[in-house]
């Protein structure tokens, strides 16, 4: 039986969530309802598309946030709701921090870099 699950995040920022997506070549549509194998549909702020899925990924206005939502196990593309959540979170936030940060007048050299423990290395730089 499938059915959706919502997965709780920190995403806050539906600006950031967009060029995080765009990071990650997946395409997504602002609005819309996504889908799941029992023919159940959710209104999402967000409709994510991922290459080749049988079913959308939906963001979803939580009280203090949004949250992603799928059918999970019927997306059919080969990788966990795990691994799909983390490269969202994690583009997420490279995003968040450089749109916060060249906000501040900052900028970046050279591409994140993600380290062996999964974290990520910005430098960013501020010329006086």
């Amino acid at each position: 039986m499938s059915h959706f699950t919502k997965v709780k995040t920190k995403i806050n920022d539906l600006e950031a969530l967009r060029r995080g997506l765009d990071a990650l070549g997946y395409p997504y549509e602002v609005g819309g309802r996504v889908r799941a194998w029992d023919k159940t549909e959710v209104d999402a702020a967000i409709k994510i598309n991922l290459p080749g899925a049988y079913y959308e990924i939906g963001v979803v206005p939580e009280a203090d946030g949004y949250a992603l939502t799928a059918d999970w196990s019927m997306l059919g593309i080969g990788r966990t709701q795990d691994e799909i959540v983390n490269g969202i979170n994690r583009a997420y936030s490279v995003a968040k921090v450089t749109m916060e940060c060249e906000a501040a007048g900052y900028s970046f050299e050279g591409a994140p870099e993600v380290q062996a423990d999964g974290s990520i290395v910005l430098n960013a730089v501020q010329w006086s």
